[in-house]
């Protein structure tokens, strides 16, 4: 099976409900290839210490290369106080 097919049946809630390390997702609402409905709303239910949702709205799923001060302001944001 295509690993993309086996992905897309995983449902991360029942296989990875809580990560014991910083978790950081990096969203747009334009993303069309990465569903970011799906991954806000795994994002909700996952249990973990400190987490945090960064969205991007001028991007699709290639946000480094669309939004790359946004991005690199981000990151070194959560490197430097997280």
């Amino acid at each position: 099976m295509a690993l993309y097919l086996e992905a897309s049946i995983v449902d991360l809630n029942i296989e990875v409900p809580e990560l014991n390390c910083p978790v950081y997702f990096f969203l747009s609402t334009s993303d069309y290839v990465a569903n970011y409905q799906v991954a806000e709303q795994y994002f909700n239910h996952l249990q973990a210490e400190h987490k945090k949702l960064v969205w991007f709205e001028e991007s699709t799923h290639e946000i480094p290369s669309q939004e790359p001060r946004k991005f690199a302001k981000e990151l070194l944001q959560l490197l430097l106080t997280d």
